[in-house]
């Protein structure tokens, strides 16, 4: 049986208590969600391993230091 979560979930693990992730606390959280592909050599197909271009594009498109996640369920 495969459990279903929610990005937020995953979010929450470095996000503080407001629900609020800083660029640092971003790039943690997408480097580690990236070792699995990267383990399998599939890394490519995500866009690679360098997540700074994703975490500064989220920034920008919040216009603040921080971001929030809004609950998407995968």
């Amino acid at each position: 049986m495969v459990q279903s979560f929610a990005v937020t979930d995953v979010f929450q693990l470095v996000s503080d208590t407001r629900g609020h992730a800083n660029h640092s606390q971003l790039t943690l959280l997408l480097r580690n969600c990236i070792q699995i592909p990267k383990q399998l050599g599939e890394v490519a197909a995500f866009g690679g391993s360098n997540v700074e271009p994703s975490v500064q594009s989220c920034m920008e498109k919040v216009g603040s230091i921080e971001c929030t996640c809004t609950g998407t369920s995968v």
